[in-house]
């Protein structure tokens, strides 16, 4: 069946006045891991390298995970390296667990990335530096660009 210019016209004319829904409706949900399995990641790693468990303040937890719906959703953030980057600094920078923050960022990090369809393609020495440098108030904007290239989606 042929189908006439007028239609194309038509369709195209749709496609660009609903452009935005068109993406949004295209968009896969964000998969956020729970405030539970990142409490059960600290234990496992507590356990796995002999640290201390304990959960300084659960509501730092949820913080952090809260922290990655709102850059989405207030700030339009689509990235997602960078919700991800969102996550594990907020981990880091608030301290929720007695010990093993940055341990335990560095394992909700990739989680978080494995879980929404991404590997995470960073070094232990990157990620090293990253979880460091965030624990030390470091800006790292500069890095942020150049780090999220180094992921890629799953086949």
């Amino acid at each position: 069946m042929e189908f006439s210019p007028l239609f194309y016209k038509r369709v195209s004319n749709i496609l660009e006045r609903r452009k935005e829904l068109l993406l949004k409706l295209s968009e896969k949900e964000l998969i956020l891991p729970t405030t539970e399995e990142v409490v059960e990641i600290n234990r496992v790693i507590m356990q796995e390298h002999k640290g201390i468990f304990g959960v300084r303040d659960r509501n730092l937890v949820e913080s952090a995970i809260a922290s990655v719906i709102n850059k989405k959703e207030y700030e339009g953030e689509n990235d997602l390296f960078s919700l991800g980057f969102t996550l594990f600094s907020k981990l880091i920078q608030n301290r929720p667990f007695v010990d093993g923050n940055k341990r335990t960022a560095v394992v909700v990090f990739e989680y978080f990335m494995e879980i929404n369809g991404q590997e995470l393609l960073l070094s232990n020495d990157q990620l090293y530096t990253l979880a460091v440098s965030v624990a030390k108030g470091e800006s790292l904007h500069p890095l942020r660009s150049f780090y999220s290239q180094q992921f890629k989606g799953s086949p």
